[in-house]
């Protein structure tokens, strides 16, 4: 029948279950899944039937249409950066007024000492945000990008943490 889906459960194929059934039965997005229309197990998360379920879910499943391009992940960082900015730089300008300005020891110190606090605030924003159910920052969110695997979940701390820490790397 064309109706006939099978799901593996415990390493065993049980089913059959029409599309409504995986989806009252809450499929997940990397349950492998044996559709009518292909000769292979597959994830949920990849057959197309599914996508609007996921998007109901709350989990978006990355494909070639949705996959956000250069200008929009370039305006994500711009904001992104600004917020960033705006944080970090308020408490080294107090520290500017606190000690003056004249000095040029001074200056450099707290040019210093903004460095590091930019880079701490950015290794916790990005992961933070990233792994909460924002999945991703308030630049993605303003750009309606969001940040998951390959199964349309959000990732994890650690997970984000990593993929942050390979974009310092790699700038």
């Amino acid at each position: 029948m064309i109706n006939n889906y099978y799901i593996l459960q415990n390493n065993e194929q049980t089913g059959p279950f029409t599309h409504e059934e995986l989806m009252d039965m809450g499929i997940k997005g990397d349950t492998f899944v044996l559709s009518p229309l292909a000769a292979e197990w597959q994830h949920a998360a990849s057959l197309p039937e599914f996508h609007i379920f996921f998007h109901s879910q709350g989990i978006y499943v990355p494909t070639q249409t949705n996959q956000a391009g250069f200008w929009w992940r370039l305006l994500a960082y711009i904001i992104d950066s600004v917020i960033l900015t705006m944080l970090t730089s308020a408490p080294t300008f107090i520290m500017e007024v606190i000690n003056g300005v004249t000095e040029s020891a001074v200056t450099e110190a707290v040019g210093n000492y903004f460095n590091v606090i930019y880079l701490f605030a950015y290794l916790l924003y990005h992961p933070t945000c990233e792994a909460s159910n924002m999945r991703g920052s308030f630049g993605k969110m303003i750009c309606k990008l969001a940040v998951v695997d390959s199964s349309g979940q959000r990732i994890s701390f650690f997970h984000a943490v990593g993929r942050n820490l390979g974009k310092i790397l790699s700038s």
